[in-house]
């Protein structure tokens, strides 16, 4: 009984020996910078560093483009506030009160005394371009 003991004990001393071994081994490939946990440490290094660049480039893009954003709401609030009051002083001429010599609908913007040096034949030109003019814009619209 004691030599078969002894034969497993020295089996199980010869197989933790091997198992050494190989953890030995494997131990040595991943502690090489070539091929192992050095070269995985390298390539994360690497990625980290990318990404560090990557961000800083995206962090000043991010800046430039929030003053070019800032440049475009003030033109845009700028240019609001510009139609707002162009708006009102339209408002104001549709409240502005007509020529008294025009409150006859018969007479037209040529009889008035302004306009006494224009010839007759200048008048017609005009009158007829005018409404020419109007007759386009209502056959487009139609």
């Amino acid at each position: 009984m004691e030599l078969i003991a002894d034969i497993f004990l020295i089996l199980g001393a010869f197989g933790a020996g091997f198992c050494y071994f190989a953890l030995a081994r494997r131990l040595s490939r991943a502690a090489d910078l070539e091929a192992g946990i050095g070269t995985a440490l390298d390539d994360l290094t690497d990625r980290v560093g990318d990404v560090a660049r990557t961000l800083s480039t995206a962090q000043e893009t991010a800046s430039d483009l929030s003053v070019s954003l800032e440049i475009l709401t003030r033109r845009a609030e700028k240019g609001s506030e510009n139609f707002r009051q162009l708006l009102e002083s339209a408002q104001d001429l549709s409240r502005v009160e007509p020529h008294p010599d025009l409150a006859d609908s018969r007479k037209t913007p040529q009889d008035l005394p302004e306009f006494a040096h224009v010839s007759p034949d200048d008048r017609a030109q005009s009158v007829s371009f005018f409404r020419s003019a109007r007759s386009d814009s209502q056959g487009k619209a139609a």
